[in-house]
């Protein structure tokens, strides 16, 4: 069973992108309180699995399409 929320390198891993490159998409591509929160006294982030799932098949940023284009260019 999946768990509801994952921390950064667990997520990175579950949908198979590198951990900074979430990190860096904090408030740009990530949306905190959509897309992950940071608890209450804490000094790491979970993410929320079922939104990140969605954004990873779905939608796609405007850095990220730039980046992709010009590698398949």
């Amino acid at each position: 069973m999946t768990p509801r929320f994952m921390k950064t390198k667990n997520m990175a891993k579950h949908i198979g992108l590198n951990a900074d490159t979430l990190r860096k998409g904090i408030g740009t591509d990530f949306i905190v309180g959509r897309h992950l929160f940071k608890p209450a006294g804490k000094d790491y982030y979970l993410w929320d699995v079922a939104e990140m799932v969605k954004w990873s098949m779905g939608s796609i940023s405007q850095t990220a399409k730039s980046v992709l284009d010009k590698i398949t260019a």
